[in-house]
């Protein structure tokens, strides 16, 4: 009773009694910058509202339900800003307060008192949170004019709210880590929104989609976590494998689960190798890379939320997966610089796997992969099938993940003396704006020469080198031996020059 005693205390005073929580409140508020963004910001929702309510007056005379269907829109218009404004302030607010530890060198002060990073970066997310709840309370005013005309209730308003809350807390949360581990203010704000942009995608992708080809008659566990459907899921129930529950309850439940990884996140960035906090990060990873794809392939009955219209279990777990590469080049980089985190101390080792170094890289990324298929299968259950096209589907995604793996590893083989940050920096270009570049242009000249006959319609297909075209097996096959020869090529390639790199150093440490 006295260790619980002692951890209730402890959370008590992390949670409510935090003096780099209060610091920062009270630095925010008496900021001259949060007067004008408050000003900005109410001007917004008020120069919309007014729009949208004038041109609903200049219409004339209609029917009572024209009207009222014209009231509900208002009401969309006014929480879709609220939830864009959100995404666009969340993430500045949560950066600033860690970036300006950084530029002030405050952060060297912090850590050299008997602060846990747990302490700081609850102190830095909460007080940050606070201020994105003042936002929603300023604009109570504009938002209840919907429940006066008619076109919602307080109820609506309330529940609309909370959603949007929920998304503000992920999105700073979200950006702590990256702020962390830039340190710059520019970079840290575009790497943020970038980051919370393609969260809110896989979010609609794994969620929002399916509810929508299903007419919103079902509606899945994680539909709560998209902003794009917040007006439509207002008081909706949902049902987690058949226990029938309030929306709010599993979104709540994901928000904080995923605000703790991130923040887990942030304080293994702050630490060194073996730490506590990148062992509990790759605890709770592997619980997430189970955790949604049991939900949203086990929600409803006859799984009917599959939003990827196939009970193959590589057909699902790709896109679950897909979240996985803004994870890889950190799991993927290694260095010489950076300290003994970044050594490079091999390709493979299971004795690190849950403590970090580039040697567990990537037995940790296999385990998040076999993870995630675990919590497809159970969630779907009985309806899972394995068959022939099944099989080379998961030879599809096996070598997809070994070639995204191997540049990260080629990627700090040729940059290897200048940080693990530049590695990262290349691999997710690559990914996510080199490799797409060449893919669109390629489609721009399908398109372009189509017409004329000179090409087959739908070439470029088999030149995108994380799908593969299953209708052709013989294709398929092909292109998986192809990108398999060229991963294993680039990853021995980028082992051999670690192994040389490392014995001119003087062997590995």
């Amino acid at each position: 009773m006295a260790t619980l005693g002692t951890w209730v205390n402890e959370q008590w005073r992390i949670y409510t009694d935090n003096a780099p929580m209060r610091r920062e409140y009270r630095s925010q508020l008496r900021s001259s910058r949060a007067p004008w963004l408050l000003t900005a910001y109410l001007s917004i929702l008020v120069l919309t509202g007014a729009a949208f309510y004038w041109g609903l007056q200049s219409q004339g005379m209609r029917s009572a339900a024209d009207i009222q269907g014209q009231l509900r829109t208002y009401y969309s218009v006014i929480i879709g800003m609220l939830e864009f404004l959100v995404a666009l302030i969340a993430p500045v607010v949560a950066t600033v307060g860690i970036v300006s530890e950084y530029q002030t060198k405050m952060i060297d002060l912090v850590f050299s008192s008997p602060m846990s990073s747990k302490y700081f970066l609850v102190g830095k997310l909460v007080s940050s949170y606070r201020y994105i709840l003042i936002l929603l309370a300023v604009s109570l005013p504009v938002a209840s004019v919907s429940v006066m005309l008619g076109g919602a209730s307080w109820g609506d308003v309330l529940s609309s709210y909370l959603l949007i809350s929920f998304h503000g807390l992920v999105y700073m949360a979200l950006s702590i880590p990256i702020a962390v581990m830039t340190g710059k203010p520019i970079a840290s704000v575009f790497w943020s929104w970038l980051a919370v942009f393609g969260y809110t995608n896989v979010i609609s992708l794994t969620s929002v989609l399916p509810m929508a080809r299903s007419g919103f008659s079902m509606v899945p566990p994680l539909a709560g976590l998209g902003p794009y459907v917040n007006v439509g899921v207002i008081g909706a129930r949902t049902e987690v494998f058949g226990l029938s529950m309030p929306l709010w309850v599993p979104t709540a439940f994901v928000s904080f689960f995923l605000s703790k990884f991130f923040l887990l996140g942030a304080g293994s960035a702050m630490s060194s190798a073996g730490s506590k906090e990148t062992f509990s990060l790759r605890i709770h990873g592997l619980l997430l890379a189970f955790l949604i794809p049991a939900l949203v392939t086990g929600a409803g009955s006859g799984g009917a939320s599959i939003p990827f219209g196939s009970s193959n279990p590589a057909q699902l777990v790709w896109p679950f997966t897909l979240l996985f590469t803004i994870f890889v080049p950190y799991l993927s980089s290694w260095s010489l610089t950076g300290g003994s985190k970044y050594w490079p101390n091999g390709v493979w080792s299971f004795k690190w796997m849950l403590r970090g170094t580039p040697a567990s890289g990537l037995p940790y990324l296999i385990c998040l992969i076999v993870t995630a298929c675990l919590g497809a299968l159970l969630g779907q259950g009985a309806a899972m099938k394995l068959d022939a096209e099944g099989l080379l589907k998961v030879a599809g995604v096996a070598v997809a993940w070994a070639f995204i793996w191997s540049l990260g590893w080629a990627a700090s083989a040729i940059l290897w003396n200048t940080g693990p940050e530049a590695a990262r920096r290349f691999h997710l270009l690559f990914m996510f704006l080199v490799g797409p570049a060449v893919l669109f242009l390629l489609g721009m000249m399908e398109l372009a020469t189509v017409s004329t006959g000179s090409v087959k319609p739908g070439w470029t297909g088999s030149v995108n080198w994380i799908t593969f075209p299953y209708d052709t097996p013989e294709v398929a096959i092909a292109k998986i031996t192809v990108l398999g020869i060229l991963a294993v090529m680039i990853g021995v390639w980028s082992e051999s020059r670690r192994r040389a790199i490392v014995y001119d150093y003087g062997g590995a440490r």
